[in-house]
């Protein structure tokens, strides 16, 4: 996989991978490095998002041509896939 975005939060992160696997495109969050992945302001917290090497492009056009301020998700959608990512790392 390629990293192909950063991320100061892991919520921008999750709403950038639900826009890529919504058109088929399979993503992963990775360097998730705070302790409280959901805040932040912790120095040096970068969270990455990456892709399979053929879908690269897509997934950088995608993301270069989705206003993300005018998406919304609920608190609770944000946990539930804050939880399954945190299940999918423990594998």
């Amino acid at each position: 996989m390629k990293t192909i975005a950063e991320y100061t939060t892991f919520y921008e992160a999750t709403i950038a991978k639900g826009l890529l696997e919504s058109e088929g495109i399979e993503a992963a969050i990775t360097n998730n490095d705070s302790v409280f992945p959901g805040l932040g302001f912790m120095p040096n917290n970068t969270v990455r998002l990456a892709v399979n090497e053929p879908d690269v492009e897509k997934a950088i056009s995608l993301l270069e041509n989705t206003n993300f301020d005018d998406m919304e998700i609920s608190e609770a959608e944000l946990e539930a896939q804050a939880e399954a990512a945190a299940g999918d790392e423990e594998i």
